[in-house]
């Protein structure tokens, strides 16, 4: 983190709650997390970036080999088709993340110096493979939890496909707020110095 920023760490980035409400498809489900840990973030590596500082547009692609995510969540709805509820902890494991984030903004002028206003930071993601799991599902019956938890890693996909536009949006506001922080600070030509 950077503390005189008020940038939290990032790895482990900490979300204190999280919710997630998808009430459409095959996976239906109203669901908190709270004190989610996710590792591995700051492990990524940049595929591809355009700029065009002009118009305060900035394009990355970047990649990032395994995010890990655990804490502890309540759980209730449906996925595909089938009941699910509980509460416990959790963790998942994805790998061969990929994400496009599109940084858009504009000029303002303070003290005489030109700074970007960052007006958003839309990521969108995909992967390759996800590992889901949840322990204390349907009052801690094990069986059917494990039974669960096996659909859910066999049927990933579908449920990562289902929640992505919850998912990009989550991680847009996060990276919007560090993304603000950095650029209200420095002024854009000690950032972009012209050579």
């Amino acid at each position: 983190g950077i503390p005189q920023l008020k940038i939290p760490p990032m790895d482990p980035l900490l979300i204190p709650e999280l919710s997630v409400d998808h009430a459409s498809g095959p996976v239906t489900i109203d669901s908190t997390f709270r004190n989610l840990h996710i590792q591995g973030i700051t492990n990524f590596r940049v595929r591809k970036v355009s700029t065009d500082l002009e118009n305060y547009r900035m394009q990355f692609d970047v990649a990032f080999p395994y995010v890990q995510s655990h804490g502890d969540c309540e759980i209730n709805g449906k996925i595909l088709m089938l009941p699910i509820s509980g509460s416990g902890d959790c963790w998942n494991n994805y790998t061969g993340i990929t994400a496009i984030g599109l940084l858009i903004g504009h000029k303002e002028s303070r003290d005489g110096q030109d700074y970007m206003k960052v007006d958003e930071f839309k990521f969108s993601i995909g992967m390759n493979h996800a590992d889901i799991h949840f322990n204390n599902l349907f009052n801690g019956n094990k069986e059917l939890g494990e039974s669960m938890n096996e659909l859910f890693s066999q049927n990933w996909e579908a449920v990562f496909q289902e929640l992505k536009p919850l998912v990009d949006e989550t991680i847009s506001a996060i990276l919007t707020d560090v993304a603000r922080k950095v650029f209200e600070r420095f002024p854009f030509a000690e950032l972009f110095p012209v050579s």
